[in-house]
């Protein structure tokens, strides 16, 4: 929406918690459980270990792609969505692991992949439309 020129539009209040992490945090994450014996038949959470309030992330994004953009909340929802979804990260971090990337650096590094696909923006409100017709946003 941003780098179309969109107002952001998010779901709810835009007060929720999520825990976004980096995917380059959740390689090495992985390759940390891989290498040690510790973490045989063992269950992690991966994450960045930061609470981030959606309408944060929508201003972080509004920034990276250098806009000027309205966040609304217009009152929808995605049915079956847990109003926060922090991650405990404490297990690895007893194996030595720790994120590194922030979300903005996430921010950025997408921004400047999904630059490379214009057409992407396309899908944007067919993809919006599909989830209102199947009732997933309301």
């Amino acid at each position: 929406m941003a780098l179309s020129g969109e107002d952001i539009v998010l779901n709810e209040d835009g007060n929720q918690i999520r825990d976004f992490v980096n995917v380059h945090d959740v390689v090495s994450a992985h390759l940390v459980a891989l290498k040690d014996s510790r973490a045989n038949f063992e269950a992690f959470n991966v994450g960045s270990g930061r609470q981030t309030r959606v309408r944060d992330l929508a201003e972080v994004i509004a920034k990276e792609a250098g806009v000027s953009v309205s966040i609304k909340t217009p009152g929808l929802y995605r049915i079956g969505a847990p109003r926060h979804s922090p991650s405990d990260i404490s297990k690895l971090k007893a194996l030595g692991w720790a994120p590194e990337h922030s979300v903005a650096d996430g921010v950025r590094e997408y921004i400047e992949w999904i630059k490379q696909y214009p057409e992407s923006k396309k899908f944007l409100h067919a993809t919006l439309r599909s989830m209102h017709t199947s009732g997933i946003l309301r």
